[in-house]
């Protein structure tokens, strides 16, 4: 992927934000990180202050709906349950900039099929698939020209 200096990064359900914290502090320009839970959006700022990234960090409270539609990012983590991924793969893919990775982790292993099948019909490659125990983590990549 070249240098990440250029690069951004989406978040969502953010949790503790280490997943956008660690791509920040790998040097990725700038990330947005939101999440459903008011303490967990509060405690990725904190957590970025901590970090001394914050200048580089946008968080808040919400969903996919409190972005702009045509916001794009080159990587884009999704940590959330696989029934909201499936609500929302139309959303998720959207947010993917042509070329870009689409990171689902914290899948059920029963969530796995439903969510290579959503994925595929919004027309991502899948570039891998890890298991670990009882969850998956699945990673697509959108190709080039679809922004």
């Amino acid at each position: 992927m070249g240098s990440l200096d250029h690069r951004s990064v989406l978040d969502v359900g953010t949790g503790t934000g280490i997943l956008s914290l660690a791509a920040l502090l790998l040097g990725t320009g700038c990330a947005v990180a939101f999440d459903i839970d008011g303490d967990a959006a509060q405690t990725c700022n904190l957590n970025a202050t901590l970090n001394r990234v914050s200048d580089r960090l946008r968080v808040f409270q919400g969903t996919l709906e409190g972005l702009n539609p045509s916001a794009r990012f080159d990587i884009v983590f999704a940590n959330i349950h696989g029934d909201i991924i499936l609500k929302e793969a139309h959303r998720l893919t959207g947010h993917t900039r042509g070329e870009g990775y689409l990171i689902l982790s914290g899948l059920d292993y029963t969530d796995n099929r439903p969510a290579k099948a959503v994925m595929e019909k919004q027309g991502m490659e899948e570039v891998s698939v890890l298991f670990l125990e009882d969850y998956v983590t699945q990673v697509w990549r959108r190709p080039p020209g679809r922004d």
